[in-house]
């Protein structure tokens, strides 16, 4: 098994990130570090997040995720918006998303769509 793998890059206040590789726990928590550092250092708006990485974790680790980036001062205000095009038996997305909407995080959404998730992001309010 090989490591999440994660490119970033900034659209003006919009940070864009890539994953790839195998999404393990320690990957998810390194992954979710550096958005938080280019969230904080590029003083962004936004993230989307484009997610291809194979999906390795269990359940009660989408829950561990959940409370490490919490405990870690990652933003509630920051829209995070990750599109996964994958069929959703082969993706935790949706329930990750469900898991962190459930403990208070209404800003991080799944799409199966770029052009849809960009333009919820482009809405900077949390509607």
């Amino acid at each position: 098994m090989m490591n999440i793998g994660f490119n970033y890059y900034r659209e003006e206040t919009l940070g864009v990130v890539e994953l790839d590789g195998d999404k393990t726990l320690e990957g998810a928590k390194n992954a979710w570090e550096m958005i938080r550092l280019a969230i904080q250092n590029d003083r962004l708006n936004a993230v989307l997040i484009r997610d291809r990485a194979e999906d390795h974790l269990k359940t009660y680790e989408l829950l561990s995720v959940e409370k490490w980036i919490d405990q870690n001062n990652f933003p509630r205000n920051i829209k995070v918006a990750i599109v996964d095009t994958r069929p959703p038996a082969l993706s935790s997305s949706r329930l990750s998303e469900t898991v962190v909407r459930n403990r208070g995080w209404p800003l991080i959404t799944v799409f199966d769509d770029e052009a849809a998730a960009r333009k919820w992001l482009s809405h900077l309010s949390s509607d």
